[in-house]
């Protein structure tokens, strides 16, 4: 599996939008999040997400 870094565009494994990885922190555990943004209607939106999470887009 392709490692996923600050730039790429990934997706949810569970499906959703396609979104752009903005940050990578690790959270007060050991488990690394990614901070993504997408847009839907124009309007710009963001969530954290653990990386094991996440999967790059095709």
């Amino acid at each position: 599996m392709a490692e996923i870094t600050v730039g790429m565009v990934v997706t949810l494994k569970s499906g959703g939008p396609t979104m752009t990885v903005e940050a990578i922190d690790q959270t007060s555990g050991p488990e690394l999040v990614a901070r993504c943004l997408w847009f839907t209607d124009n309007q710009r939106n963001e969530g954290d997400f653990p990386l094991t999470a996440l999967t790059p887009s095709p």
